[in-house]
């Protein structure tokens, strides 16, 4: 029998839990900050990669396409491959699911919008008696001209002159939207030459 001053034998020590190694791509980056993550994330805003694998059925909108996690892994000049198959499938079922939920959401969206603008439909006309541009036929036909360089080849009198919804509005306000539409274009094209640059900086 043990004396009062024996140390009872203490339990063996509990192996260290191991975990799981992680996944990165070649450029040392997880999946959340890596380049393959972005690729996939703009391949299913574009709808190259469908939001459904199809792999069920009932869970498939009717005619909504569909395209199984291996066929998006197997995507060329994409970096997919660098994370393993298993860990990738994870995570674009994550990222279909959010898009999708996403997608139901706008679209109620929009379809409240629409029923609202049934019952207070928007304003065409503001307070002054002139007409809105936003909104306007007048605001999407400026966008196709400025497409095929029609502001380069007209004065501004032809310009303003050369559609009858155009001269709904007066010259000057006419003037002011062609600048605008121009100076947007500039800021998007700038953001879209930043993107790139960043994205090379990363590879």
């Amino acid at each position: 029998m043990a004396s009062a001053t024996e140390i009872a034998p203490t339990q063996a020590a509990k192996a260290p839990r191991k975990t799981a190694p992680k996944c990165i791509d070649l450029d040392g980056n997880e999946w959340g900050n890596s380049e393959a993550k972005l690729q996939l994330e703009d391949d299913l805003l574009s709808g190259l990669v469908p939001l459904y694998s199809g792999a069920r059925s009932d869970k498939v909108p009717v005619g909504a396409a569909t395209m199984m996690p291996k066929d998006v892994y197997n995507i060329p000049g994409r970096r997919f491959q660098e994370f393993p198959y298993e860990n990738f499938r994870t995570n674009l079922n994550a990222l279909r699911k959010a898009y999708a939920k996403q997608r139901v959401y706008s679209i109620a969206d929009a379809e409240a919008l629409a029923r609202d603008r049934i019952l207070h439909p928007k304003p065409t006309v503001g307070r002054d008696g002139k007409p809105i541009w936003h909104g306007h036929l007048a605001e999407e036909l400026l966008k196709e001209d400025i497409d095929n360089e029609l502001h380069e080849i007209f004065s501004l009198h032809g310009f303003w002159s050369s559609r009858a919804d155009y001269k709904e509005f007066d010259k000057m306000c006419f003037y002011n939207h062609i600048l605008q539409e121009l100076r947007l274009r500039k800021l998007y094209a700038l953001r879209d030459s930043m993107k790139k640059k960043v994205k090379v900086e990363k590879k």
